[in-house]
């Protein structure tokens, strides 16, 4: 863009209608000004709005700013630009262990697995493969991705799997991706040169319709840093038929080599090309995610490195025995997409599945020892003696 700079321009750079009185022309409209202002225009409907232009319609631009400023209203998916959550990879809730300060999920076997929150991983389709995910810090003050981003994430493999193995996230509501066009991007490496799928796909949920592959890209990453791009347009879902935990499904396939593959700044956008990386504050983006997942303890607290305090914890005291002794109650930080599978810890030696009580502890399961719900779980079974203390640390999972 630029400010007017043709003959009769002011000094500066604005219009003038001229005076005929003292002989001063007016400012010519060229054709410079006129196409940066046309340009400019289409850039925000085309990119920003993800809208083929249409001559009849005027309020495409409208349309555009609105769509941009938007959140993603009951999906629970990301707000503004950048549907993605986690795109920056700066969660991962569920590593299990801590060395050197890098969060790190050890063994991600061929059975999907969530590494960094809302990103689903896979090592190849059966046998022996894993894949470890880690949370790496950026050096700081290097350029060669924009924007001074603080993570990035790595995937390796050391052996080759049976099948292919990748990383995906799902964009929960299908019926909010349809229409107009769509674009994944992100920054990849790798130790090694390596073949790359990037692939967009419409996925109906349970006893839905069969799954619509919008598009696919595959590339050859290279050691350099580089954004990496799929574009399509998404169909129509008229006469679709959808079912429960429906999503678009963005992929990452790597192949079934051993490899070192690394990824930052997500994004997925309504739009025919990657714009700049959108950056929401981490706070905004922990709440996003913990609409699929909450713990009670710090998201930087990995599992398996020292047991877990009580910070965070729920604590309650019996008053009585019998089945009037469930004291366990706790709202959630953010409310679940659905309702959420629990998985407790008790607070003395950080066992699963278990709660403690007066320096003892008592086993507990999953969904059978309580009854949560989408904004919190109201009670967890057990007959204590009186006036015992209880406590324990919990995971919510909602995850589609």
């Amino acid at each position: 863009m630029h400010r007017v700079d043709g003959p009769g321009a002011t000094p500066g750079n604005l219009f003038t209608e001229g005076n005929p009185a003292t002989a001063v022309p007016a400012t010519t409209v060229t054709a410079d000004i006129m196409n940066a202002l046309q340009e400019e225009i289409c850039a925000v409907i085309e990119q920003g709005g993800g809208l083929s232009l249409s001559k009849p319609d005027n309020t495409q631009l409208l349309q555009s700013i609105l769509s941009l400023g938007s959140s993603a209203g009951g999906s629970g998916q990301g707000i503004g630009v950048n549907q993605l959550i986690n795109g920056e990879f700066g969660i991962m809730q569920r590593a299990e262990t801590s060395p050197g300060g890098v969060l790190t999920l050890p063994d991600l076997s061929s059975t999907p697995r969530y590494g960094f929150d809302r990103w689903q991983v896979q090592a190849g389709t059966s046998g022996p493969g894993k894949i470890k995910a880690e949370r790496i810090a950026f050096t700081p003050g290097q350029t060669t991705v924009p924007g001074n981003p603080l993570w990035h994430a790595r995937h390796t493999i050391t052996t080759g799997t049976t099948g292919n193995s990748y990383i995906r996230q799902k964009l929960e509501d299908v019926v909010r991706y349809s229409g107009g066009q769509f674009t994944f991007s992100a920054w990849m490496k790798a130790a090694a040169s390596l073949s790359v799928t990037l692939q967009i796909t419409q996925n109906f949920g349970s006893g839905g319709s069969a799954d619509v592959i919008v598009a696919t890209s595959v590339i050859t990453i290279g050691t350099a840093w580089g954004r990496e791009v799929v574009t399509g347009t998404l169909p129509s879902i008229s006469g679709k038929t959808i079912g429960a935990g429906s999503c678009l499904i963005l992929t990452i396939t790597l192949g079934a080599t051993a490899f070192t593959f690394d990824l930052a700044d997500a994004q997925a956008e309504a739009s025919s090309a990657p714009t700049p990386v959108q950056r929401r504050a981490i706070s905004l983006e922990l709440d996003l995610a913990r609409r699929y997942y909450e713990k009670s303890y710090s998201p930087d607290v990995a599992d398996d490195t020292a047991p877990v305090s009580l910070d965070g914890a729920s604590i309650g005291v019996s008053a009585l025995t019998g089945p009037a002794a469930r004291c366990l109650m706790r709202r959630f930080q953010t409310v679940k997409r659905t309702t959420p599978t629990m998985r407790w810890i008790d607070t003395l030696n950080q066992a699963a599945g278990q709660i403690e009580h007066n320096g003892a502890t008592t086993a507990v399961t999953g969904t059978a020892d309580n009854g949560p719900g989408s904004t919190g779980y109201p009670t967890i079974s057990g007959s204590y003696s009186p006036a015992e203390t209880v406590s324990a640390h919990w995971t919510a999972d909602a995850e589609l």
